[in-house]
């Protein structure tokens, strides 16, 4: 399904989308692989965007997967020939959970492994390639049988299964758990409503049980991602709209109904579409194949008449309803004088799932309905037919999916080679003192051939490409960028706790005037790099909400000496936030009295939107100045 990868897998990059993507999933597996073993505390505080604190908390953590990934790399020399390895390896697994439910719901392994092929190389999947943090999802046809053991099996043995998938799915990935609790909820729902009368309500009552398994893990991940520093959300809708940036078509969120149909019928797999002229079809569906054998599947479990197969029945294209609303993206359905928001739009309004990007994504909760469905409409089809011709069956089944798929797409890259003499330097004589990359902003492509880097050779470094920024890393960045003479810049790198200055060459020249500024000694150099050593490298990240109060200021505007009920008075307000973290930009809440007093102590004066101006304590120092307008009021 994926040729030919194989032939190319430490010089290539698969899927369609955003394949840089693949670099920073790279560096995260790497950094787990040497880290967890023996310093797990230290896993969220990355080297990437020094100096933001926990930067594994602004992107996935992928901590599940470290064993499995360290296992690959025992046998796979270089980290772009082990992403691909391990996202295979995730793929089969897929495959086999989605072959067991099947085999387990109707007995034909035949029809299992058709469920496990659709399942785990759809169209979607492979046009995903680079999101595998997306794709993770081989425990969820495994919940479908937990859930269904709990409310019509044997409960206890239902119940441990759930806990065990449940603590894995969370351990995985965030994107992993948040899809699979839509997955839990949706299929429950579904079931137990299928079942009819008497329903298990006892039964059901179990369920919570084994999510009280996750709490820990939940609530360390919660601490983690809460405290990370990124950019704030002023409005829910706006920014739930806003994170769709990386969505692979166009989002309205105001879109007409056949702006919805479209978008509709690209994730249903009814039609498919270039980005542009000229461009390559990004599939976005679960496959063609799969919406011919589902609907198939669903009737004949309908047709069976027994209550559980009603239930699976409604359970697995409930998913499907559900996955392809959620996939169609952000928008208002029009009905007679108002207009209904779209799924999507609630969903995001919960924690965790406001920060999913890309609706289409949802495509992957669809998916498990529709390959569970299309295991039985197999079955279903090939009744009583010999095993040759059920054969014969299968591979045109396999023949057909890829055909449907297309061609697996493939990036060139450059390999990643041996480390420099300057490299090797970094990596042996580092001794974690922060690394400033020269120059620092940098073209996409660039930083993240420079992440790629630090995944091979192990290397720390300020560079990244990731989708989410840091708040202090975007403050350093833009201050070393506009420090322009070697005095701002030694103030800067010595405020920063700067230790190493690895330069590239080719690139922003190193002006010696800097270095000697800053007294930052030659260590080595070769054809590629520099390496300069400056003294009291120290880290100094700010870890947000580890620092005491910002000390009380006075604030002066003037008002005029006399004020009626009523009246609107305009301040400008300009707030500094001083340094109460060790680096600007880690964030502090700055609370404002909203009670001011003339000078003569008469006529207190209360502001009536007080939240308009907390906004103003949301601003990091660099970027502190606003201009607010209040209105006020006479209290007495």
């Amino acid at each position: 399904m994926t040729w030919p990868l194989a032939l190319r897998l430490d010089r290539s990059l698969g899927g369609l989308v955003f394949p840089f993507d693949q670099y920073l999933l790279m560096y995260v597996l790497e950094w787990g692989r040497h880290v967890l073993p023996f310093h797990p505390g230290e896993f969220f505080d990355a080297t990437l965007c020094y100096p933001a604190p926990r930067m594994l908390g602004t992107v996935e953590h992928l901590l599940g997967l470290w064993p499995l990934y360290a296992l690959v790399r025992l046998a796979v020399p270089d980290v772009i020939s082990a992403y691909h390895v391990l996202t295979l390896t995730l793929f089969i697994l897929c495959a086999l959970a989605m072959a067991v439910l099947v085999l387990r719901w109707t007995g034909d392994a035949l029809a299992g492994a058709v469920a496990g092929a659709i399942y785990a190389f759809a169209p979607v999947r492979l046009t995903c390639w680079a999101w595998m943090h997306v794709l993770v999802t081989f425990c969820f046809p495994l919940l479908l049988l937990a859930i269904e053991g709990v409310l019509w099996g044997r409960p206890l043995v239902g119940i441990l299964l759930l806990g065990l998938l449940l603590v894995s799915q969370v351990v995985l990935t965030v994107y992993g758990a948040a899809f699979a609790a839509v997955t839990m909820l949706v299929f429950t729902a579904a079931y137990v409503l299928g079942l009819g009368r008497p329903r298990p309500w006892r039964r059901l009552a179990l369920l919570p049980l084994a999510a009280v398994a996750t709490l820990p893990l939940l609530l360390v991940l919660f601490h983690v991602y809460g405290s990370a520093v990124v950019f704030p959300a002023d409005e829910p809708l706006g920014a739930a709209l806003g994170r769709q940036a990386a969505s692979l078509f166009a989002l309205d969120p105001l879109a007409s109904l056949a702006q919805l149909g479209a978008r509709f019928a690209r994730v249903a797999g009814l039609v498919r579409q270039a980005p542009g002229p000229g461009d390559v079809v990004l599939p976005l569906d679960a496959g063609r194949l799969a919406l011919v054998l589902a609907p198939i599947g669903i009737w004949s479990l309908l047709r069976a008449g027994d209550r559980r197969d009603r239930s699976r029945a409604l359970g697995i294209g409930a998913l499907v309803v559900v996955g392809l609303a959620l996939a169609v993206g952000p928008g208002f359905m029009p009905v007679p004088f108002a207009a209904i928001p779209l799924p999507i739009v609630w969903l995001a309004e919960l924690p965790v799932f406001g920060w999913l990007r890309s609706p289409e994504r949802y495509v992957l909760v669809a998916l498990v309905g529709l390959a569970a469905a299309a295991g039985p409409g197999f079955a279903r089809l090939l009744r009583g037919r010999s095993l040759v011709t059920r054969l014969a069956a299968v591979a045109i089944v396999l023949a057909l999916l890829r055909w449907d798929a297309g061609p697996f797409p493939l990036s060139p890259v450059s390999p990643t080679g041996e480390p420099s003499e300057v490299v090797r330097e970094l990596a042996e004589c580092g001794d974690g003192a922060p690394v400033l990359d020269w120059p620092v902003l940098l073209p996409p492509a660039t930083a993240a051939r420079r992440t790629l880097e630090a995944a091979a050779y192990w290397q720390p470094t300020t560079l990244c490409f990731t989708g989410t920024y840091p708040w202090p890393w975007l403050a350093f960045a833009e201050q070393m960028a506009a420090a322009r003479t070697p005095e701002a810049f030694t103030a800067l790198v010595e405020r920063a706790g700067i230790g190493w200055i690895l330069v590239h060459k080719g690139e922003w020249e190193f002006p010696g005037s800097f270095a000697a500024a800053a007294s930052a000694t030659l260590v080595q150099e070769d054809g590629g790099h520099a390496l300069f050593a400056c003294p009291g490298g120290q880290d100094r990240r700010g870890h947000a909400g580890g620092q005491g109060e910002i000390r009380s200021v006075r604030l002066a505007v003037a008002l005029p000496p006399a004020v009626r009920p009523g009246a609107r008075v305009e301040a400008q307000v300009e707030i500094v936030n001083p340094a109460s973290v060790p680096w600007p930009g880690a964030g502090n809440l700055v609370r404002l009295r909203t009670g001011w007093r003339t000078a003569g102590g008469e006529g207190l004066l209360a502001v009536t939107d007080p939240a308009r101006l907390a906004l103003l304590a949301r601003l990091p120092s660099h970027w502190a100045r606003a201009l607010r307008t209040s209105d006020v009021v006479p209290d007495h």
